[in-house]
């Protein structure tokens, strides 16, 4: 390649029922549209009520497709009306820099690499941040947005703004569609397929988009997000069975654990202290995590917020294991999560949710027997 060299690109914005933030989203891509030398254009995939645009304007098409389920469904559909080299899925709730489309192509050029499949910047937060926020920063749930800029080769990334190779992306099928409805992990999916066939996926350290918090700002609203994330691991795990890795933390064996542990204390004192197991085991664990959480500079609230979401999610996987029909998929965990502080880059002041998992049924299996004995 030259210096002159401009890859072709196709921004792809997926929509639902977010006007407000679409509009900005849209403009900022404009932006870049009109900044960069090189061709591009972009399309909004749009599954409101209602078009988004009364005039497209130049270089943009609008595919208003009403009720069409899902973000993966409207990123394939986006993808399907690309003919550029390079396709770049924004999501609707973040704002890309105008000189974004530059730097992806100074990248492309850069490496020069036949291999090259996808290209994930830095994410960075902008907006207020409440309660709910601050109790997710900085933790493994939001550690893929800046995984970037500490790891050049990277497993999967944030789709807050990513771009992809067009003939490799459609190669392995694009986004996977079937996941559980509400289900969150097809963009690690996707990495993986990609990584599979061949493809090499690259982080840049710079930050090129911004994501509001606006959309992370409610207690309710992540906990249904972490949710989500709990019902996709089980569906990583159906699709990649051999990616992954057991976890001594997993849902299914702290219950059969706490189980056979009511069942000991009942046996030995009746019903009423053997349901005490489980209470105790949420107290102590709570109460450990929350302050491992406080040792990394959350507050007290924050760090009980926080440990709802983890909940959360652990529910959702246990849901999914078992709806599958697989609850071998709750003892373990698919291996990009598998080692978050790998990822995260905490220090040693971290407690591992799998060792305050099990100080915790430890401490209740114990405290329940001598209190059952005494």
């Amino acid at each position: 390649m030259t210096a002159e060299y401009h890859p072709s690109f196709c921004v792809v914005v997926a929509t639902h029922q977010r006007e407000a933030l679409a509009a900005k989203c849209c403009r900022s891509v404009r932006e870049a549209i009109d900044a960069y030398e090189g061709s591009a254009s972009l399309v909004v995939v749009n599954s409101s009520a209602e078009p988004l645009f009364d005039d497209p304007g130049e270089a943009t098409r609008e595919i208003h497709v009403p009720d069409l389920p899902g973000a993966a469904a409207k990123r394939n559909r986006g993808l399907r009306a690309a003919s550029a080299e390079w396709v770049v899925f924004v999501d609707d709730d973040c704002v890309i820099d105008a000189e974004s489309l530059s730097v992806l192509a100074g990248e492309i050029r850069r490496r020069d690499d036949d291999d090259l499949a996808g290209i994930y910047p830095v994410t960075e937060f902008a907006g207020s941040r409440t309660r709910a926020f601050r109790a997710c920063e900085d933790t493994r749930f939001t550690s893929v947005f800046t995984l970037p800029a500490r790891a050049e080769s990277v497993p999967f990334g944030a789709l807050t703004l990513a771009a992809f190779d067009r003939e490799k992306l459609t190669a392995v099928g694009g986004f996977d569609s079937s996941f559980t409805a509400g289900a969150g992990g097809e963009d690690v999916d996707l990495g993986t397929r990609l990584r599979e066939a061949g493809g090499r996926l690259v982080g840049v350290s710079d930050p090129l988009v911004r994501h509001t918090t606006a959309t992370w700002n409610s207690v309710t609203g992540n906990a249904r997000r972490f949710y989500a994330y709990g019902l996709g691991e089980t569906d990583l795990q159906v699709r990649h069975g051999s990616k992954r890795v057991p976890r001594l933390d997993s849902p299914l064996a702290l219950g059969a654990v706490l189980a056979a542990g009511s069942l000991a204390a009942g046996a030995l004192s009746g019903p009423l202290l053997g349901a005490a197991v489980a209470p105790i085991y949420l107290l102590v664990h709570t109460l450990v995590a929350v302050s491992g959480s406080v040792l990394r500079g959350k507050t007290p609230a924050e760090a009980l917020v926080y440990r709802l979401y983890g909940y959360a999610y652990g529910a959702g996987r246990l849901r999914r294991a078992l709806a599958a029909g697989r609850p071998d998929a709750a003892l373990y965990q698919f291996t990009p999560y598998a080692d978050p502080d790998s990822i995260t880059g905490r220090g040693t002041l971290v407690i591992r949710d799998e060792y305050s998992h099990l100080f915790a049924v430890g401490v209740a299996l114990v405290g329940t027997l001598l209190l059952a004995v005494a």
